[in-house]
């Protein structure tokens, strides 16, 4: 649940913002946990974006 909302998180704010402007402890923030948490997760933040855009390219095979 709390991945979830990190992830939903990043992806608001690097759509917002960009990758380079975004921080852990925005995205943290934004999903309303502790940047503690955010690391649980994920080691860094290259490492949550390149979750999110594996995420993206599955569901785009799946429309595909």
């Amino acid at each position: 649940m709390k991945n979830e909302q990190i992830i939903a998180a990043a992806r608001r704010l690097f759509n917002r913002y960009g990758f380079k402007k975004v921080s852990m402890d925005e995205i943290a923030s934004e999903a309303g946990v502790t940047k503690k948490t955010v690391y649980t997760y994920f080691s860094s933040k290259e490492e949550l974006l390149k979750y999110c855009i594996k995420e993206e390219l599955q569901n785009m095979r799946k429309i595909i």
